[in-house]
């Protein structure tokens, strides 16, 4: 279980980095639920991590997420919410 960060300029090329790991990782034959892609430039994305870690678990669950296996959880400009490295930190610790 780990954190990955991907840190840099704008405009270099982290979104498809992302891209390409998410298809790396169903590749693997990983449960295709438990991948899922934040893009926190949908607001409506921001407002549902700034409500704190239980609401995304819900709503993960919502969407059939497996807690039994591994959740891979891919977020995008993730500057845009309150608090990123709590968020990181609470997702991480709890789950």
């Amino acid at each position: 279980d780990e954190v990955i960060v991907l840190h840099g300029a704008r405009q270099v090329g982290k979104t498809s980095i992302i891209k390409i790991l998410i298809s790396s990782v169903l590749k693997s034959k990983i449960t295709e639920s438990n991948i899922v892609y934040f893009d926190l430039e949908d607001f409506n994305l921001v407002e549902l991590c700034d409500k704190g870690v239980e609401k995304v678990i819900d709503y993960l669950t919502g969407i059939n997420c497996d807690f039994s296996k591994k959740i891979y959880l891919f977020i995008d400009e993730i500057q845009y919410l309150k608090n990123p490295s709590s968020f990181l930190k609470l997702f991480y610790d709890r789950y």
